[in-house]
């Protein structure tokens, strides 16, 4: 296993993000995408991983969607 393949294990099996948002409609907690990544952060730079983030608009026949790319580096 390559190094950047160990401090991406390393990272997904600290990972810890509670639910810690409320949905009082339909009566469930959740993690948003905020929650996740405010909790990753320090993670990433503990094991030196850089991750960005694009978003991309895209039409397949007469609908729209986001295609979204994350890319890990390990520096």
């Amino acid at each position: 296993m390559g190094k950047t393949a160990k401090a991406l294990l390393a990272v997904q099996t600290s990972l810890k993000v509670p639910k810690a948002q409320r949905n009082e409609f339909g009566g469930f907690n959740y993690r948003s995408a905020e929650d996740i990544l405010a909790a990753l952060k320090p993670l990433l730079a503990e094991h030196q991983l850089l991750l960005t983030m694009n978003d991309d608009l895209v039409q397949k026949d007469d609908r729209h969607y986001i295609k979204a790319t994350v890319r890990v580096v390990h520096v």
